[in-house]
């Protein structure tokens, strides 16, 4: 969970900004965070609880989105990547067999990789993974 302010708003989606500090590194949001002027971190988030701007809000990820994507563009990836190396190992060889697998491994494991980045260009399409879980009291 990840605070936040609204800085715009939307039908249905608000725009937050997170100042960008260490603590980033392990933010389930920064794959997806965009970064804004002085070092700040824009989002798109749901906004099922009507938050306006300037108010603090919790955000969090819905659907395991970041899971998701962590599994298809690094374990796709490999498994294509060791895919084709076990592939080639089952055909004859039309030159240094380490090479043809490698090769071949190398083939797949770019194929895979095209399907990662077209999927998660669809995922993107689909709207924020994010939503505003509470909003904060304002503080006088």
């Amino acid at each position: 969970m990840e605070t936040a302010v609204v800085v715009r708003v939307e039908p249905g989606v608000a725009w937050v900004q997170m100042t960008g500090t260490d603590a980033c590194n392990g933010c389930g949001a920064k794959l997806v965070c965009k970064p804004g002027s002085g070092g700040t971190k824009e989002l798109a988030v749901s906004n099922e609880l009507g938050a306006v701007v300037n108010q603090q809000v919790e955000i969090v990820e819905t659907n395991r989105i970041t899971l998701k994507l962590s599994l298809m563009q690094f374990g796709l990836p490999l498994f294509g990547l060791l895919l084709g190396i076990n592939l080639a190992a089952q055909f004859p060889a039309p030159f240094v067999a380490e090479l043809w697998q490698t090769i071949c491994g190398v083939i797949l494991m770019l194929l895979a990789g095209s399907v990662t980045y077209f999927w998660s260009q669809q995922v993107a399409r689909r709207g924020p993974a994010f939503q505003v879980k509470t909003v904060l009291p304002t503080t006088l």
